[in-house]
């Protein structure tokens, strides 16, 4: 998402792009059907999709195994394309990202690494703590391949000033003038939602809450099932979930919310569905947990804010930092599923507070967080480094 909304702008403001990425659909976990390696998307765009023989678990040596072929497929083809004035690595993946490093560093041209998550720092708190040791090979084969490509590169972007830190300590030296966050940010919804509050939630008027989510490790859905249950226990009747997405977790969320009906599990749905549940909910939920907890600000809080949306969080740092300083919703502890089941008994009391949140959220995104005036931010930095300026053709991995 943010590489392609990238590549979209460079290619407006005058620039050749090549996108390199996989053919393999990390999230539907299906192979792309497109003809060919190289996808035109106009004059000066093209998409390259490298082939791997793809995976079925996000946790896996076949996921290793698979971004170990798309970055040999990379530097087979990379060398038959004209000279790139930039090359710009998305990290992760470590073995493309790394496949770009050493081609730019071959042709002597500038690379940047745009962090997007801590692997492999992250892995050990995703298994129990008798097993952590079976990841000691793969956490050095990872940790090699980070310090190379932050040692190598001229600039190191992130997503949070926690995963920027996190690069430059790999990098071992100090954070330089080149080294900069830009958070990910959302795009402005296509339609400008008026905000609808009753004047009371009830049964028949629920607080809608949306959970937004891949159902991968990384999301709690456990602890929103164990926060309805409470609800429900309590006899609350004034709150709604919504849970969208598919994904390895859904399955056992779903088994451990059975009997619940305050849930709605949609599994995968259309972009357009999905749009309409943005458009109508009122709180967005953020629930993480595991490992990205110390590093992470995705996008889905910016997506929520775009969507005018009050959200409740339980990820500590920035994104608590951002609820908490803007107004913008309330942050409950990680994995405690009684207080976030008091937060949103909360919101259910008063829907002018609710109200309040959601104005402020339209506020602080239209501010701050729309992602065209983030990335041109974004690309006047990349064009520091790049020679000669437009009309070159820039690479983004």
């Amino acid at each position: 998402m943010r590489t392609g909304h990238h590549a979209e702008h460079l290619v407006r403001s005058g620039f050749s792009v090549t996108w390199w990425t996989s053919r393999f659909n990390h999230n539907r976990k299906e192979f792309r059907q497109a003809p060919g390696t190289l996808v035109s998307m106009g004059p000066d765009y093209r998409i390259a999709l490298l082939d791997g023989p793809g995976y079925s678990r996000n946790m896996s040596l076949a996921r290793v195994r698979h971004y170990r072929a798309i970055a040999a497929h990379f530097t087979k083809l990379a060398q038959e394309q004209p000279r790139p004035a930039l090359i710009v690595g998305s990290y992760p993946s470590p073995e493309l990202c790394d496949a770009g490093r050493s081609f730019a560093r071959r042709l002597g041209v500038p690379f940047i690494v745009d962090i997007r998550d801590p692997w492999p720092d992250i892995y050990p708190e995703y298994l129990p703590a008798a097993l952590r040791w079976t990841l000691l090979p793969l956490l050095r084969y990872h940790r090699q391949k980070i310090g190379a490509i932050a040692r190598d590169a001229a600039g190191i972007i992130a997503v949070s000033t926690a995963m920027l830190d996190w690069g430059v300590r790999y990098a071992r030296r100090p954070r330089g003038p080149h080294d900069r966050v830009f958070h990910i940010g959302f795009r402005k919804q296509p339609i400008d939602r008026e905000i609808h509050v009753p004047q009371a939630f009830s049964p028949e008027a629920p607080l809608t809450c949306l959970f937004a989510t891949t159902c991968g490790r990384s999301y709690d859905g456990k602890v929103l099932v164990d926060a309805a249950r409470l609800l429900e226990a309590r006899g609350e009747r004034r709150v709604r979930f919504i849970v969208s997405g598919d994904g390895d977790q859904r399955a056992r969320w779903m088994r451990r919310g059975r009997g619940l009906t305050s849930i709605t599990f949609t599994g995968w749905i259309p972009h357009d569905e999905l749009q309409r549940h943005f458009m109508t909910s009122h709180v967005g939920l953020v629930l993480m947990t595991g490992g990205i907890t110390r590093f992470w600000l995705g996008n889905k809080i910016f997506e929520y804010l775009s969507a005018f949306l009050a959200v409740v969080n339980n990820v500590p740092g920035e994104s608590a930092d951002i609820v908490a300083s803007r107004g913008v919703g309330t942050n409950t502890p990680p994995g405690d599923a009684a207080a976030l089941a008091a937060a949103l008994v909360n919101l259910a009391d008063r829907p002018d507070l609710v109200r309040a949140q959601m104005q402020s959220a339209k506020r602080v995104f239209l501010s701050e967080f729309e992602r065209d005036a983030v990335t041109a931010q974004y690309l006047q930095h990349l064009q520091v480094l790049m020679e000669p300026p437009p009309l070159a053709e820039a690479a983004g991995i």
